[in-house]
């Protein structure tokens, strides 16, 4: 028979030394000046996202509105193509806004030959053109923004005949992607800003043209009544 005698374990001596806890020591107050450096910090970072978040948005509503845009201009570009191909003429006393197809030559020999007939009339001379296949490209002289563009030249005929090639008083702008909440392009648009330049309410021609919110701006400072003519194209 084993007889087993139990040992009783002595303490460690180390064991019974209460130890340091690090987390137990007190941290240092933060100072004034730390805590303003803190909170600016945080408050730049968080309006950084603010921005960044705000600028991919604004880029996500922009692609959208140029969707939009350029399913419309595909189907302009061909309306005009089969009806005023790249320009036309039009009296302006026309009620009817008749599209006339001639060169200012021709409109000229014409004018020429009835002279009594022709004289102190006025006509326009009418260009029209998309460049919704280039948007977003850099072009020379155009807004990058830019999806079309309109041109008014308006001449008077002189007793003789003839008339001055460079015009009495011309007008150019173009569609900028906000332009579109303006007024889409209609005919109606486009006559009611021929008489605009005839009657010189407004008149300002210069390389690639303005927007058309900047000639909206002018045209309201002269509080002029737009009527119905304006159509802002659905969804921009």
């Amino acid at each position: 028979m084993i007889i087993t005698k139990k040992v009783k374990s002595k303490k460690s001596k180390k064991s019974s030394k209460k130890t340091s806890n690090p987390v137990s020591k007190k941290i240092p107050k933060e100072s004034t000046f730390m805590r303003l450096y803190r909170e600016d910090e945080e408050q730049k970072a968080k309006e950084k996202l603010e921005k960044e978040k705000a600028a991919l948005a604004a880029e996500k509503e922009y692609y959208r509105k140029c969707k939009i845009i350029y399913q419309y201009m595909v189907k302009l570009d061909k309306r005009l193509n089969e009806t005023i191909g790249g320009g036309f003429v039009s009296w302006t006393d026309d009620t009817n806004f008749k599209k006339i197809h001639m060169t200012r030559n021709e409109i000229e020999k014409m004018t020429k030959a009835n002279p009594k007939k022709y004289a102190g009339r006025h006509f326009a001379y009418i260009t029209v053109k998309p460049f919704h296949k280039e948007h977003g490209e850099k072009r020379l002289m155009f807004d990058i923004d830019s999806w079309m563009t309109a041109f008014i030249t308006i001449y008077e005929i002189k007793k003789d005949g003839t008339f001055e090639r460079g015009g009495v008083r011309s007008a150019n702008w173009v569609w900028l992607t906000d332009d579109f909440k303006i007024t889409k392009f209609t005919f109606k648009f486009l006559e009611f800003m021929m008489h605009i330049v005839d009657k010189n309410i407004y008149s300002f021609a210069q390389p690639g043209g303005v927007s058309l919110q900047f000639i909206m701006n002018r045209l309201n400072e002269k509080k002029i009544d737009f009527g119905d003519v304006l159509q802002p194209l659905s969804g921009v």
